[in-house]
């Protein structure tokens, strides 16, 4: 509803200077600024279309609870690829490729997460985590990149500001816009090959490797993670082919419908299973 009420006063806002300037140069200068003002806007609703649907998806579960289905194209092959090794290096690329040269604020904390894998009966496995800090707003949602597997993540709104303690409220026109981030920073998630991934927290010292290799951060691995590992091995295989630097919590957990959960701790100069 909030989105509509927005472009509805773009549209109006676009007529009162098409009249403005019909009053002021006559007809033929009309056209000319209608159709200059008409392509601006085909220009950037295309730009913007991707972003406006996925804005219009959010709604809320329950209390504190949102859902969002990301149908844009967050170029999650690029944010693994991007080298960002620290969390202002992260909201420069989110700006700077996603958001049009508008850098956003990640409001990062002291966490404490707890997550758990058990076999069922019929075989299948359950994957399940808790937060494990005071309340805070969440969001579940859905992603389905081109050349990756569909998943769904949960994220902490208060990164983002967004919660009943925090600056928005996750059913106004902002929070959803800063949702939009979400992608890039998941603490959690299940693909649909079924592997499940969390990171939980250990208090230790900033970990800094050094071997060569190209930077991830912990939520760059996560979103590499589901959307392109089918196994705990290819998970392993992915980690090991980058350095880690760790500013957010570590361990990472991961399990799959056919194996045990493993933990893949991040400690020292190399990573241990």
């Amino acid at each position: 509803g909030a989105l509509l009420f927005y472009v509805i006063g773009i549209a109006l806002a676009v007529l009162a200077v098409v009249v403005i300037f019909a009053a002021l140069f006559g007809r033929k200068i009309l056209l000319i600024c209608f159709g200059v003002i008409l392509l601006a806007v085909i220009v950037v609703l295309a730009l913007l279309f991707g972003k406006l649907r996925t804005m219009a998806t959010v709604r809320q579960i329950s209390d504190g609870l949102y859902y969002m289905d990301c149908v844009y194209d967050y170029d999650g092959d690029k944010y693994l690829d991007a080298n960002i090794s620290t969390v202002d290096g992260l909201i420069r690329w989110i700006g700077d490729t996603q958001l049009y040269g508008v850098h956003p604020n990640l409001i990062t904390g002291n966490f404490a997460c707890a997550a758990f894998t058990a076999a069922c009966d019929n075989g299948d496995r359950l994957f399940g985590r808790n937060f494990d800090y005071p309340r805070t707003d969440t969001l579940v949602f859905h992603t389905k990149p081109k050349n990756g597997y569909e998943s769904y993540s949960v994220t902490d709104l208060s990164f983002m500001d967004i919660g009943e303690e925090c600056s928005f409220s996750g059913d106004s026109l902002t929070a959803k816009a800063c949702m939009l981030m979400a992608p890039y920073i998941p603490m959690d998630g299940i693909n649909e090959k079924s592997v499940g991934v969390s990171i939980l927290e250990l208090t230790e010292t900033e970990l800094h490797q050094d071997n060569g290799k190209p930077d991830l951060m912990v939520v760059s691995a996560i979103r590499g993670i589901l959307d392109s590992c089918a196994s705990i091995d290819e998970a392993v295989d992915l980690l090991a082919a980058y350095i880690f630097t760790r500013f957010w919590a570590v361990p990472i957990i991961c399990s799959s419908r056919t194996a045990p959960a493993d933990r893949l701790w991040l400690s020292g100069r190399a990573m241990r299973r």
